[in-house]
């Protein structure tokens, strides 16, 4: 039986650059990459089968597929409703038998069937040796020379930080509280942010009231250790410039609770490294409310 689809409303492809037409040859090497000169035609894709928990309790997968209409859609499979959500798309459908080229250049474009003309592009011309990656977190992302080119921006949101979910908070990066993480940012939610400035900073509707007093320090980065202390580190990889003081706890994982407190807990013992935010009134509770 055919999965069940919510599309997206049809976008409308941006201004292009001068593109250099590729033909529709190599079909993609690997499941859930394109290296340059792969191709994706008509009703062909990439996967990601391995979602980082917590979130693969509920989706299964995400995938892109080239359509048959033209369009190039990132969908994610919801195991409960058994429906593909689309997340992402290039705005291309109307144009049958149109193909997705990851060019030698870098930039990967959505052609018309004859390669006559470009549809959409991701504007990363210039990138030799790109790679097109459908991350484990959702993401669909363009790298080239290690760093991050383009992407789609459908990256699943992360609530923790431990072994299931990822031991380090990059520059950027951020955590939302308990159930944000599966719904999307909402006003009231807290959220933990690494700035790129070097500070890690937690939010509640948008106003900070913790910070780790670690500003001018671009770089910097936030880990979960494995013996149980959380650390931010400049971007020498051994300055410690904060720690949460829990070293000695073992194997733990570091959350955010609805109402702002900053947890962690190794399954037994839970230690609050950051209170709540002012006037929650005590409701980040262990009965999880």
């Amino acid at each position: 039986m055919a999965k069940m689809r919510r599309f997206l409303p049809v976008l409308v492809a941006g201004a292009l650059a001068v593109v250099t037409c590729v033909p529709p040859a190599a079909a993609a090497a690997s499941d859930d990459e394109l290296i340059p000169g792969d191709t994706l035609v008509a009703n062909q894709g990439v996967h990601q089968s391995a979602l980082m928990p917590p979130f693969n309790e509920r989706y299964a997968e995400s995938h892109l597929e080239m359509q048959s209409d033209g369009n190039l859609v990132l969908y994610r499979l919801d195991r409960y409703t058994g429906m593909d959500y689309a997340d992402w798309q290039t705005g291309t459908s109307g144009h049958p038998g149109a193909y997705l080229a990851l060019q030698s250049d870098g930039n990967a474009v959505v052609y018309t069937a004859d390669g006559g003309q470009a549809l959409w592009q991701s504007g990363t011309a210039g990138q030799a040796g790109a790679r097109l990656t459908l991350q484990p977190d959702g993401n669909l992302v363009v790298y080239a020379g290690g760093a991050a080119r383009w992407q789609a921006g459908t990256a699943m949101f992360r609530s923790g930080l431990g072994n299931a979910v990822g031991l380090e908070l990059a520059p950027g990066q951020d955590l939302l509280s308990d159930g944000a993480a599966e719904v999307g940012y909402e006003v009231g939610h807290s959220r933990l942010v690494m700035q790129t400035d070097g500070n890690l900073v937690a939010y509640q509707q948008g106003r900070a009231y913790w910070q780790s007093g670690t500003a001018g320090r671009p770089g910097a980065y936030l880990v979960m250790q494995s013996d149980g202390n959380a650390v931010v580190y400049a971007s020498d990889r051994a300055t410690v410039l904060w720690q949460s003081g829990t070293a000695g706890i073992g194997d733990s994982a570091l959350t955010v609770r609805h109402f702002g407190s900053i947890r962690i807990s190794n399954g037994i013992d839970r230690i609050t490294v950051v209170p709540e935010a002012p006037g929650a009134g005590g409701r980040d509770r262990d009965c999880g409310c």
